[in-house]
Order: C-alpha cells, then structure tokens, then sequence
C-alpha cells in the first residue's frame, strides 16, 4: 500500500503546532546558520575573491533542502538530524577549502586550544597589553610605558594605538580630529587618505595631551597652533615625528608627520621629470641662463615643497649665492640661506623682506607664497635679467598658476615680462615591483598610447604573491599594489610669442602654442610613466578622475578615463 505523504506532512506540521519543544528545537537549528551564513561567510567569500555568487548559492540551497527535510520526514529527530547534516556538513567543507588557499594565520580553527586561546585574549585587560613603541622626548629622555597600575599606561596605549597601525602600513601622517560629533582619525599612505578606527572623545583628548607632553608643547593652551618634534622606537623601526596641534570651541586636531625631511630629500633625477623636460630645467644652472621667474604649481599636498628643495638641489650652493624665503622651513638644503617669515613681527610684512632679499643681489631665490600683498609686484619688478626666482603657486593646472600670478602682479605685461617657465606636478603612485603583474595591452590603449602590443607589456597594481600555489598579501606594499611616489609633469617654455600674448591677455592662445611647440601634457607625462611600468592606467584613471567621479560615479568614469588611455 502507498504511504500517503500529504497526510503525513499534515500530521507531521499539526504536531508542531501542538509541540513546544520541536518549533524552538527547529529555530535552535536555522538561526545560528542563518547568522554564520549572512554575517560570515557572505563578506568573506568577497574578501578571498572565493566565488561567492556560487558559494552563497550553494549553501542557501542546501539550506532550503535541510529544512524540508526536517518538514517532510514523518519521525522530527531523524528530520532534525539530517537537517543540522545538510546544513552545517556544507559549512564544514567551506571551511576546510578556505583554510586551504589563506595564510596560515588567518585560518579559523575549532580546536579546544584555538577556542581557550581566543576566549582567554577576549578577557585580557587593556592595561596588559604589550606596549611595543618606546618615545624619546624633546629633551632626550626615555618615556617607555609605565607600570600597568599607573593611570597613564592606559593613556600610553591609547597613543600607541593611534600610532602603530600608521607606522606599521607605511604612513607618512597622521590625522586626528576629536570634536563634539566625534573622533576622526585618517592616515595618507602613499597620498592616498584611509580613515581608521577610532576611540572615545575623552581617549583622544588624553593621548594628545600625553604627546603634546613629549613634544615639550603648552598643555594648557588649547587653541593655539602650536608645533614640536619627537623621536620614537617601535618594531617597524625608528622614527622622527613632527607634530603640530591646534583647537576651536568644536574640539582639538593633531597632525603627525613621520619622518618629513627624509620625504623631502629628492635629487631632481629622481622628480619624475621626463628626460626632456628635466634638459630644459638643468639648462636653467647655466650662468647666462640663471635669470627670471619660474612658477611652480601643484595642488595642496601634491609634493610642493619637496619639488622646490630638488630645483634648489641641482645648483651648486657653493660657488651661487642662493636663498629662500618660507612661511615655514621644511627642510635645510646644504649650502642654502633659509629665511623663515616671521609673522609675529608685523614692523614688516612679507613683500618688503622679498624686496629686502632682492637688494642683496642672490643668483638664486625662492618664495613659496605669493598671497601677501605687493609680493608679486616686489618679484615681477625683478624684470627678464634679474636673478632666478622660483615662486611657489598651490594650484593643479598651467592656467590656473599663470592666472593666481596675473592677480598677484596686478598688470599684466609686468607678470608676463619676467616668466620663463612655468613648471606643474602631480603625484602617482608607483607600482609594487613585487607584485605588479603585466599584461597586453588592447589595440586601442596601445594605439593611443603610442606603443606596439607586441613589444611592450603594460602592469596593474595587484597586492597577491603567490607562495606555494596560495595567494598571499605581498609583504612589501601591504595589499595595496602601490609602493613609493613619483610624479608626472607638465612644462611650459614662455616663448617670445607666448609672452607676447600672456600681456595680451589672451592665456588660451598662450596654451595653444605652447602646445604647437610641442609642449607635453600632464596627462600624457603620466601616461609614459604608464608605458615605462613605472604606474599603471588604473593609478592615472584615479589621479585625473574629475571631481563629479570621486563623488558620485567614480567606478564608471575610471573605466572610461582607463579605456581612453
């Protein structure tokens, strides 16, 4: 005879309304793997790049099988038995095939040891953690961290919570932010911003305070900008911080800087300049060509000052008589007669000490501001035959620098007369040489870019080395694809005729023949980068994105910024 199932099932779902146990026995079964499911596996099958379209098909099918069959076999435990079977059997294959393909410490183990290992480092106090970063205070002594029942080990922790992750990923800043809405901290790694974890108002507070201590800064005044220097010892290696501190009535910031003056430290070669561009530059050393204005132009945070330290390097401050004017001295380039702008005397303002430096005839000077009054003027009256003066204009783009000196000049056959050059940088990541990979690129990238497909190999950023047929982090760059800084540059010569229509007015013919004469583009200095291997299409994509991009569609005009490469 046969058995009839659809009155089975209805036995079978009338037992469970009339059954206590067996609903919550059931939920006891789904719920933990709904979770594991939705809050594990889902994220990380997208982190390991593990096929999750397929995966969290798989599991979520089985799933559905599991509780079926719970539903339709007439004896519960043995349906409740082949349902926890079906479901959790499925999660104890993915764990073993992923456990196959990561690195060692990231592997989830279910052993008792594993289990007793996490459970005892969940109860670990916070003042048993093992501090790893030794200060060394502005007067040279030793702040390590106290004993664990002093207040402040906890404070020294918290600092070095701040610091470490920075110092371990390569950062060159660190940025804290403690306001009423909150604490915000960020690092730039390689110009790139990522923002961190952060900490409670009152943990920000005092792990300020502690390295305005070591600093040997004002704790008491809070608003004002206040600047100071340490040196710490941690396992990444030694380090010498810069930090500077400021406060309004929304809260304090703390800016960390690691390591500045090495970052500063770049010979011209080693710019980023075109072989080309950098002839035209190293002919401005020349004695009978040493005169004039070049203008220098980068966006904020895009290597100004490091850019004019290398310029200032290529002369020889021995035998030339070389000197700078700074709202803040970054570095000290031998030979250099730095003048940092003192802003609390104001018996004299920026533009008469620019007049008062040209008096003193240097061959070579700096200015790295031109925002003050009457200082384009005091630097323009200089004329064609003065001495070379580098000035500093923090704007992205040839316009945009040749515009800012039109108005601190105020005329413009005045601003036009003295310009030589006007020099423009951009800062690109460089890719890993560890783990870059190569590839061919598509007729069309190869034809825009000038290359022949079969000769030359293009590289993308990739972050994975392989080590024993597994995929791993590459313990160079961190993940990131990208290793180091150069940059790409845009050089425009002021020819006679050029110069003729700057005083005219007339910047857009200015720019079309700078560009007949041959004059190479931002954009396409940074595309040879991309042909030499040095960065990839991906890397400029980002760089030249447009504002509207980053914000809103940033994915879908990186691929068209890519594939118009």
């Amino acid at each position: 005879m046969t058995p009839d199932y659809p009155q089975m099932i209805a036995a079978t779902s009338t037992a469970f309304l009339l059954s206590i146990y067996k609903p919550i026995l059931m939920l006891v079964v789904i719920i933990p793997w709904a979770w594991v499911i939705g809050s594990r596996i889902e994220p990380d099958t997208r982190r390991l790049n593990l096929n999750y379209h397929g995966w969290n098909g798989l599991l979520l099918g089985l799933g559905i099988l599991g509780i079926i069959a719970m539903l339709a076999i007439p004896l519960f435990w043995i349906g409740w038995f082949v349902c926890i079977l079906v479901m959790y059997l499925p999660l104890m294959f993915y764990m073993s095939r992923r456990n196959s393909i990561v690195p060692e410490e990231e592997r989830v183990k279910l052993t008792s040891d594993s289990i007793s290992q996490r459970m005892e480092s969940r109860k670990t106090s916070k003042a048993a953690r093992k501090s790893v970063i030794t200060y060394v205070c502005h007067d040279g002594s030793h702040k390590a961290m106290p004993p664990a029942d002093d207040p402040v080990a906890a404070i020294h922790l918290d600092s070095e919570a701040l610091i470490e992750p920075a110092l371990n990923s390569r950062a060159t800043r660190l940025d804290v932010i403690a306001s009423q809405k909150g604490v915000a901290v960020s690092q730039l790694v390689d110009s790139v911003r990522y923002k961190l974890g952060g900490m409670t108002m009152e943990q920000a507070s005092n792990a300020i305070d502690y390295l305005k201590s070591i600093a040997g800064l004002d704790l008491e005044d809070r608003r004002r900008r206040q600047e100071g220097a340490f040196n710490l010892s941690s396992p990444s290696g030694d380090a010498v911080v810069n930090i500077t501190t400021s406060g309004s009535s929304n809260g304090i910031s703390m800016r960390l800087d690691f390591n500045r003056k090495a970052g500063l430290n770049l010979q011209l070669k080693d710019s980023g300049l075109l072989p080309e561009q950098r002839k035209i530059i190293e002919a401005l050393d020349e004695p009978h060509d040493r005169h004039g204005v070049v203008l220098l132009g980068t966006a904020s945070g895009q290597g100004m000052t490091t850019l004019g330290y290398a310029l200032l390097r290529q002369h020889d401050a021995f035998t030339t008589n070389i000197k700078t004017l700074e709202m803040h001295v970054e570095d000290e380039v031998i030979g250099v007669d730095h003048v940092q702008f003192d802003q609390t005397n104001k018996s004299i303002d920026f533009a008469t000490q620019v007049q008062s430096m040209l008096r003193r005839d240097p061959d070579i000077l700096m200015i790295d501001s031109i925002n003050e009054p009457k200082t384009g003027t005091m630097i323009a009256a200089s004329g064609r035959q003065g001495p070379l003066i580098y000035v500093s204009v923090p704007h992205g783009s040839v316009p945009e620098v040749i515009t800012e000196w039109f108005r601190a000049v105020g005329d413009l056959k005045d601003a036009a007369k003295p310009l030589r050059y006007v020099l423009v940088g951009r800062l690109l990541r460089k890719l890993c040489p560890n783990c870059k990979q190569a590839f061919k690129p598509s007729k069309e990238q190869a034809r825009k870019l000038g290359i022949n497909t079969s000769e030359v190999n293009l590289y993308r950023p990739s972050g994975k080395v392989e080590n024993r047929n597994k995929l791993e982090e590459c313990p160079a760059c961190q993940g990131t694809g990208c290793l180091g800084l150069t940059s790409a540059y845009e050089l425009m010569e002021i020819t006679s005729p050029i110069r003729r229509m700057l005083s005219t007015g007339d910047l857009k013919g200015a720019y079309t023949e700078a560009r007949s004469n041959k004059m190479i583009y931002l954009q396409e200095a940074a595309l040879a980068k991309v042909t030499e291997g040095v960065t990839s299409l991906e890397e400029v994509a980002r760089v030249f994105a447009t504002k509207q991009s980053k914000s809103g569609s940033g994915k879908k005009d990186q691929k068209k910024a890519t594939a118009d490469a």
